[in-house]
């Protein structure tokens, strides 16, 4: 053998999810984004997967109780869940998921002294945030909101949302990979890895582990057709 293709989650990392931080879209810590994620979460009835179970350990004591009131499950095409609550005073939806396809959906942006404006002056910040979590090694999703005047809620339901922030996960690597990386290299093997995360994260693992010059390809670059010359 002298190629190793290998997954990261679980295998270069523990494959266990921390939330790092809950913060706005300006990188501040929001006890908003916190509840908005933490509802979603802890309401859902779709698969168990990580980021949930991580946001149903999160520590805080809600000040509302809320009532279900519908799901749109999570699907690989929307990349994303929804949830429509009652919080005895409004009816609410709540979606998270992949940053891209959050803010396809979302036409405002909710900021840190409350107030909701266009979100189309903040979508290049929102964007170069999401690419800076990544080089720091952190997952990245987002959420956002709006109200509803019906208890029912659809897939048509997820338009002209309100961004409220991101959730920070972290999953560290594993103790002793290093050794282990070096052992391939010592044997003439090489490795490749392959990871759903965006080219971001995987570039900072890539350099965590000790890859000096790590070259990245993403789906979109190897789906593109091979020139014949």
């Amino acid at each position: 053998m002298n190629l190793l293709c290998t997954d990261k989650t679980g295998t270069i990392t523990e494959g266990t999810i921390t939330v790092a931080g809950l913060v706005d879209g300006s990188g501040v810590e929001s006890g908003f984004v916190k509840q908005l994620a933490y509802w979603n979460a802890s309401l859902e009835a779709g698969y168990s997967n990580p980021i949930d179970e991580a946001l149903k350990q999160l520590k805080f004591d809600p000040k509302v109780t809320v009532t279900k009131l519908g799901e749109v499950p999570y699907d690989f095409i929307r990349k994303r869940l929804s949830i429509a609550l009652s919080t005895g005073k409004e009816q609410l939806i709540i979606s998270k998921g992949a940053f891209s396809q959050i803010l396809s959906i979302c036409t405002a942006i909710r900021l840190g002294n409350d107030s909701v404006e266009d979100i189309a002056a903040h979508r290049e910040q929102l964007e170069n945030n999401f690419a800076q979590y990544g080089t720091k090694g952190l997952r990245a999703i987002a959420v956002c909101y709006k109200p509803i005047p019906e208890d029912k809620i659809s897939k048509d339901s997820e338009t002209a949302m309100i961004f409220a922030g991101f959730v920070l996960m972290n999953d560290a690597v594993k103790s002793g990979i290093t050794d282990t990386i070096n052992a391939l290299h010592q044997l003439k093997v090489g490795l490749k890895i392959i990871t759903g995360d965006n080219k971001n994260v995987a570039q900072s693992i890539a350099l965590d582990i000790g890859i000096k010059r790590p070259v990245i390809m993403t789906g979109k670059q190897l789906s593109k057709p091979v020139r014949k010359h």
